[in-house]
């Protein structure tokens, strides 16, 4: 094949390309009105707010599916969530525990960690549902405090920090509150809260 077929082979091949890509594109467009289409009518087919009577009723009943194991579907404004930003000076944490407190009664503990893998960073979540309380718990004084490990065993030399807990305050499901932690194993950790 002499060079000027290669040339105009290569030259046909790249106008088939532009036109098969500008096909794609055309479609995804279209395709993201579609989206946007479907979004707007799934917020508009939003279920009503429930009344706190209504939402108690609901909470009851999934308590009772997980007792007898069944499963669990959470709507957003069944959660809480708090928001740890780590991503200030803090250095070698790859294991952080939030145990947490109702009116200085702990009623649990969640762990982030990557165990050994790569430090924490970012903002990290932790996620609360009504089922890892007692039914009828006042949530008026809530707190927890930050517990912080590093990649090694604590028995063998492994670093261990802890914060003083947050300030109690009244929690509710739905919310999402935001804090952070600085500091180093050496200096010591604080957590502030920040919304």
């Amino acid at each position: 094949m002499g060079n000027n077929c290669k040339v105009v082979l290569a030259m046909a091949c790249a106008v088939i390309l532009s036109a098969l890509l500008l096909g794609c594109d055309r479609n995804a467009a279209k395709d993201a009105g579609t989206d946007a289409k479907n979004v707007s009518d799934a917020i508009k087919t939003e279920e009503p707010a429930e009344t706190k009577e209504e939402w108690e009723a609901r909470i009851r009943e999934l308590r009772r599916k997980s007792e007898e194991g069944g499963t669990i579907d959470f709507k957003e404004t069944d959660l809480i969530k708090v928001k740890i930003d780590l991503s200030g000076e803090v250095k070698d944490v790859y294991v952080m525990t939030m145990p947490y407190q109702l009116d200085g009664d702990v009623k649990g503990m969640q762990t982030v960690a990557d165990y050994g893998h790569a430090p924490l960073k970012g903002t990290l979540m932790y996620t609360l549902s009504p089922l890892e309380f007692p039914e009828d718990s006042d949530y008026t004084k809530f707190s927890f405090w930050i517990e912080l490990y590093d990649d090694g065993d604590v028995e063998n030399g492994g670093k261990y920090a802890y914060t003083e807990p947050c300030e109690a305050f009244a929690i509710e499901f739905g919310k999402t509150y935001e804090f952070s932690v600085s500091g180093s194993f050496d200096e010591g950790f604080v957590l502030k809260r920040e919304k």
